[in-house]
């Protein structure tokens, strides 16, 4: 009987600990974005390490503003960021050449669609559509937003930011 569960027992090891240490180690980051005092939806948030070899993390903002920090490693997703010094941007911006574009392609058959892409593409004529900054622009590089972030390497951290214009 004790033959039989020892190399059972070291089946089950093998098979299980490997995957023990296959977790990135980040702190949990998360906050909120408000604009003149109002939460920020859909904004773009980017940690940007001071360290040449750090890992970005970005999240994108909820309706009142919320994000939750991911850093992502090869496949893998880990919902936090590296301990470290960051630069901190945010963005949101809409498209204003066709301000109603994801509505209207939803409605449309693929062939409608495809007449729509001949259109947009027409009038753009191989330049970049434009686009209206909801969050001011110098919030949108790490030179001029002025945000910045300390990352500890244990605990959580909660990093709010009030933007103005």
């Amino acid at each position: 009987m004790f033959s039989i569960r020892l190399p059972l027992l070291c089946l089950c090891l093998l098979l299980f600990l490997p995957g023990c240490g296959n977790r990135i180690p980040v702190t949990p980051v998360t906050g909120t974005i408000t604009l003149k005092g109002e939460p920020v939806e859909n904004a773009v948030v980017t940690f940007i390490p001071d360290a040449p070899s750090g890992t970005v993390a970005t999240a994108t903002t909820d309706k009142e503003g919320q994000y939750v920090l991911q850093t992502f490693i090869g496949n893998k997703t880990a919902f936090g960021a590296f301990p470290g010094s960051y630069k901190v941007t945010v963005v949101k911006r809409v498209q204003t050449d066709f301000p109603d574009l994801e509505q209207r392609l939803e409605n449309l058959s693929p062939e409608e669609q495809d007449a729509l892409a001949v259109q947009v593409s027409a009038t753009l004529r191989g330049r970049a559509p434009n686009f209206e900054y909801i969050v001011p622009q110098k919030y949108g590089s790490q030179i001029t937003s002025g945000l910045t972030a300390e990352v500890p390497a244990k605990g959580r951290l909660v990093r709010d930011f009030e933007l103005d214009k």
